[in-house]
């Protein structure tokens, strides 16, 4: 396999490999590796980013299929998300919860901003508990959840 480089990269690279006696792709794999290091070094916990970001994502999706087509399907999915949201992670979504179905009810331009200002701070709320070092319940892991 190869990867096309700029030649005034390669060239860094080949003369820092010759200097250190070793292959070409061990200075690239140990650059990426030091670089993947200093990287996750910003975020407290790697995982509790993966969570965040799972659950942001899923409850997102959930919403924007929802708001589409707001059939009684997408309805029970949509609820069944805002449910592990709130037990998994100990978040309080009732008020999300009262815009989804007044939307479901009527959806006009003003329930689905209800909607939209209500999941954007179960979003904030799971930013925080999860990046400020909280734990979610069950400690599962956040990618492949359904």
């Amino acid at each position: 396999m190869h990867i096309r480089v700029p030649w005034p990269l390669w060239a860094v690279i080949k003369q820092f490999a010759q200097s250190e006696n070793v292959p070409m792709w061990q200075i690239v794999q140990k650059a990426f590796t030091h670089y993947l290091t200093n990287y996750r070094a910003h975020f407290k916990n790697v995982s509790n980013l993966d969570k965040a970001a799972w659950y942001a994502f899923k409850l997102s999706s959930s919403i924007g299929e929802f708001k589409a087509n707001p059939s009684d399907e997408n309805l029970q999915k949509l609820l069944k998300t805002v449910e592990q949201i709130s037990t998994r992670l100990g978040i309080d979504t009732t008020a999300l919860v009262g815009a989804i179905h007044r939307y479901k009810e009527r959806p006009n331009k003003k329930n689905r901003w209800a909607v939209n200002d209500q999941a954007k701070l179960v979003v904030a709320q799971i930013l925080m508990k999860l990046l400020a070092g909280g734990e979610d319940k069950d400690g599962g892991e956040a990618g492949g959840q359904s």
